[in-house]
């Protein structure tokens, strides 16, 4: 038996030319043959620019609300934000409404459904800016057709969502107004109360004081103050307060006018009490107003921007022309030749 030899071997197998050539011209041909019969789907892309001030989130305080956690730092807050706006994308919502403004516009999309819409759609960014939307469909008409629907579901819903979450912070200025005002009516409730007592105890002493005896000075000063606290509730018991007796009078003469004032101070407070209440029903509405509006919000920021870039059709490729499936089947075919020969030099080493 003749001695075997790998180096002879490698050298007698490149140089059969004809043999390397057919392997890989057939893997060539079965390359193209396979674009022909499975062919690549086209890919249509469409860019829209996404901006965000993420050093205001701290005023953002309905975010944390919407997404249960608290964000440490602006970049936190940021990639919830592009997180959140990417999930939105392929929500059943944004893309049922895509399929919906579709099969207006095309009947060859009336047998396609939302997963399957869904499968064909890719979204690519890496923060804020520049993202692209790209969807893939065998024909390149239809490609277009979805990646620029897709695009304008994007732009209207999140925008809508955008200004929604602008107006919770109108609604969170309303509801300080409004609880500020509570906390003023409290107080002047409290107040009249205590205005209230004062009379109701002057009108108990002067209940059992003889006829014509002259309310004194140092009595007067007190119910003056009283009655000017009273008037100062409501600019309308000024002319009350105007009303009061002079200096010297008895307090028989005093006793109507008090009256008069205690009878006042009891209408303004039931006022201050429908107030309260109305104002109750009132943040009750804000709240519930505020509530909807989270939820329509999205967690999106009322500083989020999402539009275009420029104005122009989408552009349509396709990723796996039929020259790249030959070149693919070109190099297959060469690695099948060099197993090919892998194999013979193994089978002439053990013989």
């Amino acid at each position: 038996m003749s001695d075997w030899v790998l180096r002879d071997e490698i050298l007698v197998a490149s140089h059969r030319w004809p043999l390397i050539l057919a392997f890989i011209l057939a893997g060539s041909l079965l390359g193209w043959a396979a674009a022909m019969l499975w062919p690549a789907p086209y890919q249509a892309s469409a860019e829209m620019s996404v901006s965000l001030d993420p050093y205001r989130f701290g005023d953002d305080s309905y975010v944390p609300a919407f997404a249960n956690t608290e964000f440490r730092n602006p970049d936190d807050y940021k990639h919830w934000q592009m997180s959140q706006l990417s999930v939105l994308a392929f929500s059943d919502e944004y893309v049922e409404e895509t399929l919906n403004r579709l099969k207006g516009l095309d009947p060859a999309w009336e047998t396609v459904d939302v997963p399957r819409l869904r499968s064909m759609l890719s979204v690519y960014w890496r923060n804020a800016g520049r993202w692209r939307l790209a969807a893939r469909v065998e024909d390149p008409r239809l490609a277009a057709q979805l990646v620029e629907a897709w695009r304008q579901v994007i732009l209207e819903k999140s925008n809508k969502a955008v200004a929604r979450s602008q107006q919770i912070y109108l609604l969170d200025l309303e509801q300080q107004a409004i609880q500020a005002e509570q906390l003023e009516t409290r107080l002047q409730a409290e107040d009249l109360l205590k205005v209230q007592a004062a009379l109701s105890s002057w009108l108990e002493k002067v209940a059992g004081s003889p006829q014509g005896e002259v309310l004194r000075t140092a009595e007067r000063l007190p119910l003056s103050a009283l009655a000017a606290s009273a008037a100062g509730l409501d600019p309308g018991w000024q002319g009350l307060f105007a009303e009061m007796p002079p200096p010297g009078a008895s307090l028989q003469e005093y006793l109507p006018w008090v009256e008069q004032l205690a009878m006042a101070s009891e209408q303004k407070a039931e006022m201050l009490d429908a107030r309260l209440q109305a104002l109750q029903e009132e943040q009750s509405r804000v709240e519930d107003e505020w509530q909807q509006a989270l939820q329509d919000g999205r967690g999106l920021s009322a500083t989020l921007s999402v539009g275009v870039l420029q104005d122009s059709p989408p552009d349509v490729s396709q990723p796996r022309p039929a020259g790249s499936a030959v070149l693919v089947g070109g190099l297959a075919g060469f690695l099948a030749w060099g197993l090919f020969e892998l194999a013979r030099i193994s089978a002439g080493r053990r013989t």
